[in-house]
C-alpha cells in the first residue's frame, strides 16, 4: 500500500528567533572587532545572552573574570539612540547609539599612542560643507552631535606659508614613530576632567547664556529652517564648554569672559553672516559687566 508522506516545515519559530538576535551584518561588525581585539591581546573570550528584550555580546579579558564590556541590541528601545549600547561589568550603560558602527568605534579606537584610554572618548571628523564634493556633507542632525565646530580653509588658503613649509618638512621626514607629537598625559586630562566637575557657574553667567540664545532666536530670527539651535547643545553641552574655559584659566568659578567659547558652537549651526555679529555680541556681554562694575 502506497503512503503519501507530507513534509511540513514550520518556519514561524525561526523567524521569531531571528528577531531576537543580531542581524548577519551586525554580527559581522562585532566579530570583526572581536578578532582584532583578540589579535592585540585585549580580549580573550566572549559570551552571548539572549532574552525577549535584548541580545548581548559579552567580551572578557580573562575567561575566569566578569565581562569587560557587553555590546547590547535592544529590540524595543524607547528611542532610536537606545537601540545599541555598551555596558560595563555592573550593567551601567557607558555609551549608546542608533548606529552600531558609531558605537563600536569608541572601543575600536581606544588608543592614545601606545596607551589605553578609558571609555570616555572624543571623536572628531571633517566633512565638506557643500554637496559639490565627491562625498556628502553631514546632515544637520549628525553634525549637531559634534559640539565644537570649526570652519577651516586650511593653511594654504590662509596664506600661512611658514606653516606650510613646516608641514611639508614634517611629512617628508616622517618615519612612523610619531615622536614629533607633543602629548598631553592622561593624568593631566583626568585632573582637568575632575576639576571640571567642581566649577561653579554663577547666575550672571547663566543669564548671559540665556541672553545670547535669546539674541540668536529672536533678534537674528533663527529657526528650524535656517539653523540648528538644539536644546542638547545650547542648554547642556554649552555649560561644559564654559566650565572648560574656566579650568583652562585655572579658575573654579566661571565668569562672563567664558561665554566667548560659545563661538565654537556656531560655525555650521547658524548662517555664516551671523558669526561675526555673534562674536561681537559675546564680547558685549562681557563688556556690559565691566561697565556695571565701574
Amino acid at each position: 500500500m502506497n503512503k503519501i508522506l507530507k513534509l511540513v516545515v514550520d518556519n514561524t519559530t525561526n523567524e521569531k528567533d531571528k528577531k531576537h538576535f543580531f542581524e548577519k551584518n551586525e554580527l559581522k561588525i562585532i566579530l570583526d572587532l572581536y578578532a582584532k581585539m583578540v589579535s592585540q591581546g585585549s580580549w580573550k573570550d566572549y559570551g552571548l545572552s539572549i532574552s525577549s528584550k535584548q541580545v548581548g555580546f559579552s567580551v572578557f579579558k580573562n575567561t575566569a573574570e566578569n565581562a569587560l564590556y557587553r555590546i547590547c541590541k535592544n529590540f524595543r528601545p524607547k528611542n532610536k539612540n537606545l537601540k545599541y549600547s555598551i555596558t560595563d561589568t555592573n550593567g551601567k550603560i557607558l555609551k549608546n547609539s542608533f548606529d552600531l558602527n558609531v558605537l563600536l568605534r569608541i572601543l575600536n579606537e581606544r588608543k592614545y599612542g601606545e596607551e589605553d584610554i578609558p571609555l570616555l572618548t572624543a571623536i572628531a571628523t571633517s566633512n565638506p560643507t557643500a554637496d559639490e564634493y565627491y562625498n556628502e556633507p553631514l546632515d544637520p542632525a549628525n553634525l549637531d552631535r559634534f559640539v565644537i565646530q570649526v570652519n577651516s580653509n586650511g593653511i594654504s588658503y590662509g596664506k600661512q606659508w611658514e606653516d606650510v613649509k613646516k608641514v611639508i618638512s614634517l611629512y617628508a621626514t616622517k618615519n612612523g614613530a610619531n615622536n614629533f607629537v607633543a602629548k598631553v598625559g592622561k593624568k593631566a586630562l583626568d585632573d582637568s576632567y575632575k576639576n571640571l566637575q567642581s566649577v561653579v557657574i554663577p547666575v550672571e553667567v547663566q543669564e548671559g547664556l540665556v541672553s545670547f540664545i535669546t539674541w540668536l532666536v529672536e533678534d537674528q530670527r533663527l529657526n528650524e529652517s535656517n539653523s540648528v539651535i538644539s536644546d542638547r547643545t545650547f542648554l547642556v553641552k554649552s555649560l561644559k564648554l564654559i566650565k572648560a574655559s574656566a579650568v583652562i584659566d585655572n579658575r573654579n568659578e566661571a565668569n562672563l569672559s567664558d561665554l566667548k567659547v560659545l563661538k565654537f558652537l556656531l560655525p555650521f549651526r547658524v548662517p555664516e553672516e551671523i558669526l561675526e555679529a555673534a562674536e561681537q555680541k559675546l564680547e558685549s556681554l562681557e563688556n556690559q559687566k565691566k561697565k556695571t562694575k565701574k
